[in-house]
């Protein structure tokens, strides 16, 4: 991994709150580009030159396993738990989901129940 100055490494650390604090809505770099008046070019690089991954799979997947742990551990529903956690479409939530995790949401869901006693 290339080396990064600490401009650079507290842009990373401000993006890392910042994306953790949006995965219940959209995603845009717009606010950030805007604070530290830099492109949303030069943000993405930056952001993957330190994480290896770019800004938006790092919301993905913040999203998807905020969203495993919600199948995991409550009873509300598929399409509930995808709004919960930033989707407006339940399908777009499973297509994502099932790309990441390679089984629906409700598949993963079914190997954290335990079968129910009489």
């Amino acid at each position: 991994m290339e080396s990064y100055n600490e401009s650079e490494s507290r842009i990373v650390q401000d993006m890392l709150v910042f994306i953790e604090r949006a995965t219940d809505s959209d995603f845009s770099l717009d606010v950030l580009s805007k604070q530290y008046h830099y492109s949303k070019e030069h943000l993405i690089r930056v952001f993957q030159k330190a994480m290896g991954i770019s800004p938006y799979k790092y919301w993905v997947l913040l999203k998807l396993n905020r969203s495993c742990y919600e199948l995991e551990k409550n009873e509300h529903s598929i399409a509930e738990i995808a709004r919960a956690c930033g989707y407006k479409h339940v399908g777009s939530y499973s297509v994502e989901f099932k790309k990441r995790f390679h089984m629906s949401p409700q598949d993963y869901r079914d190997m954290f129940q335990f079968p129910k006693t009489k």
